[in-house]
């Protein structure tokens, strides 16, 4: 419900990614909930070899992935990227260009890579 995803953001999901009411999400966020490749070297080229030979599989083996939930009227700014086992809560604010990696408590104001607690944001 009235919730805004802005050009160029991509939205990359191999398990579950919630997004609440009144979100905004501005331009060109990336938002993972898996790490789309395996951690071994021998996997990651057999999965580009299927995408260069049979195209995009459906289900990816020893990729790691956690569901994302963006709780309501949450703000995501410009260039953010959001990455898999997160939480943000309601009411924050993700400041431009920050890396998410942990969960976020509601009402907070996060920024930086790593995304760091800077403040808090108003109900």
């Amino acid at each position: 419900e009235y919730s805004f995803i802005g050009e160029g953001t991509r939205i990359w999901s191999g398990d579950s990614i919630k997004i609440g009411k009144r979100v905004l999400i501005s331009h060109n966020v990336t938002i993972y909930d898996t790490n789309v490749h395996s951690f071994s070297a021998k996997n990651r080229h057999q999965h580009y070899l299927t995408i260069i030979n049979a195209g995009q599989p459906v289900e990816l083996e020893n990729v790691l992935e956690q569901s994302i939930t963006i709780e309501n009227d949450v703000w995501i700014g410009s260039g953010a990227t959001v990455l898999k086992g997160v939480t943000i809560g309601k009411c924050s604010i993700i400041s431009a260009g920050a890396v998410v990696l942990k969960d976020v408590e509601p009402f907070s104001i996060v920024g930086g890579n790593p995304g760091r607690l800077l403040g808090k944001a108003l109900p």
